[in-house]
């Protein structure tokens, strides 16, 4: 095998205003690429719409067992019905944008690896594209990123290298953002640090059986400026994901992703999973506790609030019917 060659991908799009931001971007990435040129491929081509995302008028088919701040956060800053607190906001419109502005990147992949091939490079060179962090574009009724929905939490994150990986392989297990730093040090022949939380799938990649993690630990901790999305803990398995809520008088989470992966049916009370809830939330406690993470941080405040909610949109929601009785 030739010299290895690693060349890593990251992209950040984040597109939350004027045009001109986007077209300031696009120029400087690639200056053939126009909006006239990314709207035709656009009609040309079609762009499938996440589940549900219908903008204003979002519908929760199929979701049972909604959660209350789920419910009332899509009429917030980061929800369908009041997305950036802006009343004309076009949620179709935006996340056509973020596709047509990945035009630029694909191009430029197009000329990368038109190169490497050119100079008889393509083969031994591994090439790594990926996000920064996931997205919702209406999934759930919400937009932005902190939610352990699949949505949010997951990116994009796609290998190539012909001579050691595979074409079309995808791994099963779950590889998380703090595994990537250990697997690119393993590539060029470096050990991984004592202080990286992560590990190396450099063996997995290439195809190769290793002892891997169960589940894997997601944590957010609620905003003063974003005060719509509570603190949230959760465990991330091959089919099974527990959402635990922190400081939140509401219900918490269950979905097997493997017969539900667009996680419409919250299974949380249902009888025939309360030991999987229970396993779960030992589990979650035990990560948390591996990780340093069982206790929280408070920082001071800074920055500006967003609690806004539009007056004539969605109004706040009830309480799960599991919670009213008169007895225990």
């Amino acid at each position: 095998m030739k010299q290895l060659l690693l060349i890593v991908v990251a992209s950040a799009l984040l597109g939350t205003g004027c045009e001109r931001k986007f077209a300031d971007d696009i120029e400087l990435i690639a200056p053939n690429v126009t909006f006239k040129k990314m709207a035709e491929v656009t009609q040309r081509t079609g762009i499938q719409f996440p589940v549900g995302a219908t903008g204003l008028g979002y519908v929760f088919f199929g979701w049972g067992l909604m959660m209350r701040w789920l419910q009332d956060q899509r009429n917030s800053r980061h929800g369908v019905d009041f997305a950036y607190n802006l009343p004309d906001f076009d949620l179709n419109a935006y996340y056509t944008r973020y596709c047509e502005t990945l035009l630029a990147i694909d191009e430029n992949l197009g000329r990368l690896f038109d190169l490497l091939e050119k100079k008889g490079l393509l083969e031994s060179t591994l090439v790594v594209y990926m996000g920064d962090n996931g997205f919702q574009f209406g999934e759930q009724g919400l937009i932005d990123k902190r939610t352990a929905y699949e949505a949010s939490m997951r990116i994009p994150f796609l290998m190539h290298c012909p001579e050691l990986i595979q074409a079309g392989s995808v791994i099963k297990k779950v590889v998380a953002n703090i595994d990537v730093g250990p697997t690119l040090l393993e590539i060029t022949g470096l050990s991984t640090p004592k202080q990286m939380s992560g590990r190396s799938f450099w063996q997995l990649a290439k195809g190769n059986d290793i002892p891997w993690r169960d589940y894997v630990l997601y944590e957010y901790f609620w905003e003063r400026n974003y005060p719509h999305t509570p603190t949230t803990h959760a465990v991330r398995g091959e089919r099974f994901k527990y959402i635990r809520y922190h400081g939140l008088w509401d219900t918490d989470e269950l979905y097997d992703l493997l017969n539900d992966p667009d996680e419409t049916t919250n299974l949380i009370f249902e009888p025939d999973y309360k030991e999987t809830v229970a396993m779960l939330n030992k589990r979650l406690f035990a990560l948390l506790a591996e990780s340093g993470g069982a206790s929280l941080r408070f920082a001071p405040d800074r920055g500006p609030t967003f609690p806004k909610r539009h007056p004539q949109r969605s109004e706040a929601s009830d309480f799960p019917k599991q919670f009213y009785g008169t007895r225990e």
